[in-house]
């Protein structure tokens, strides 16, 4: 009983870097160049990916830091609220003093999430 079957060419991971590198050589749209090559398009792209993350890292360049760009210096400072400051917080806000002079005034109630965000644009930023 004969059997219709395609033989298909196991190649090392040499060999497919050669044919990658023959693709970008010859200039050619890759479904042409496989066609060419006897090659299945998806199993190309896949192995251009994975060579590309394996010998020049990610695909983009990573982009570089701001020329002004200096390291973050984070602070903490403890907290403590006196239980008769608490009663007054829930009634009329709070405020956040910087050593600067920055006076942040929180109404109540506040919305949490979009605090935490302005005050990680404020320590980004430097304040």
């Amino acid at each position: 009983m004969a059997e219709n079957q395609t033989s298909v060419k196991r190649r090392s991971a040499r060999e497919w870097q050669d044919l990658v590198s023959k693709l970008a050589e010859s200039g050619e749209d890759l479904a042409r160049f496989c066609r060419r090559q006897g090659i299945h398009p998806p199993t190309l792209r896949w192995w251009r990916w994975r060579l590309r993350g394996a010998t020049r890292g990610p695909a983009s360049p990573p982009r570089p830091a701001p020329a002004a760009a200096e390291p973050i210096q984070v602070q903490f400072t403890e907290l403590r609220v006196p239980e008769a400051a608490s009663r007054s917080v829930i009634a009329n806000g709070f405020e956040l003093r910087w050593p600067d002079g920055l006076t942040l005034s929180i109404p109540s109630p506040f919305d949490e999430v979009a605090l935490r965000r302005l005050l990680v644009v404020l320590e980004v930023g430097g304040c």
